[in-house]
């Protein structure tokens, strides 16, 4: 069997959305839940406590700063929060089909290359999460400005999708608009490649084990957090000049391309394993029974 079938590609996708339709349903409704109930309990809150009409700096101008603690910097950095748990989740369930026996003879037997079947599991996971995410945060934009007419009696002049996009996305339109210099846009591609790896990860969690795998993987993750933190204190009791800093040899424009290459190759690195444990899928393993 070839490798990559367009068509063969395709009956992927449909096997998999008509199979598992209730399970990207419910995906979808809690990512709207996570930025719509925000919006929702905030306004039901100030309601409560003030009634209709009376906004006070709940409904703000064009002068508001993001620097400003109100209850919009709550929303968004909730709504944030919130959205990047159920990524994670989204992720970490990347081979969904994977968790018992019957879904992996189903998965497994289909008449499709490896690759085609873990290339539309990336897709529906980098690219349809990100869209559901992006439509999600607009959905909460009209509830909130439907409420806004409702409670504070005008349209709010606020944009939740311009607060949360740019709060999760904000190092992309700062290297997008920057005055081109490549010291910055390198700067401000770290962010995005960083979070995308720990994404990642999760994948690859799920390619090891099917069930728990998202909890294993937090606990990587606080075992790392750990050694690291008692190397780096190690470090520092062995030498009071110990600074966690670039080296005076290596310029910032460098030290930033270094990184930017360390975190590509740790991407490609993190999904090249996980298409290679999910090639070795099987029935039962002693990882997965």
């Amino acid at each position: 069997m070839a490798h990559f079938n367009f068509n063969r590609f395709l009956n992927v996708a449909r096997w998999d959305l008509n199979v598992n339709r209730s399970f990207y349903i419910n995906l979808i409704l809690v990512m709207l839940g996570a930025t719509c109930l925000p919006v929702l309990f905030d306004y039901l809150a100030h309601f409560c406590d003030h009634g209709f009409g009376d906004c006070g700096r709940r409904c703000v101008d064009a002068s508001w700063s993001y620097s400003e603690i109100n209850s919009y910097t709550i929303i968004h950095m909730v709504i944030a929060f919130l959205a990047g748990w159920v990524l994670v989740f989204v992720y970490g369930f990347i081979f969904h089909n994977l968790r018992d026996k019957r879904g992996r003879v189903a998965e497994l037997t289909l008449p499709s290359s490896n690759l085609e079947r873990f290339l539309w599991h990336a897709l529906v996971v980098v690219v349809g999460a990100q869209m559901v995410f992006v439509v999600s945060i607009v959905v909460a934009d009209v509830l909130n400005v439907i409420l806004s007419g409702l409670v504070c009696g005008h349209n709010d002049s606020f944009f939740i999708t311009r607060s949360v996009l740019l709060a999760v996305y904000d190092d992309i339109p700062q290297a997008l608009l920057y005055d081109g210099e490549s010291l910055h846009i390198l700067q401000y591609m770290v962010g995005p490649l960083a979070a995308f790896l720990g994404m990642s990860i999760y994948a690859l969690g799920n390619a090891l084990k099917y069930r728990y795998n998202i909890a294993y993987t937090i606990l990587f993750y606080i075992a790392m957090a750990f050694l690291l933190g008692a190397s780096l204190g190690a470090v520092f009791a062995i030498s009071d000049q110990f600074k966690f800093s670039v080296d005076i040899s290596l310029g910032e424009n460098e030290f930033n391309a270094l990184l930017v290459a360390v975190l590509i190759g740790l991407i490609c690195l993190t999904w090249w394993l996980t298409y290679r444990l999910y090639c070795r899928a099987q029935i039962t393993s002693p990882r997965n029974r």
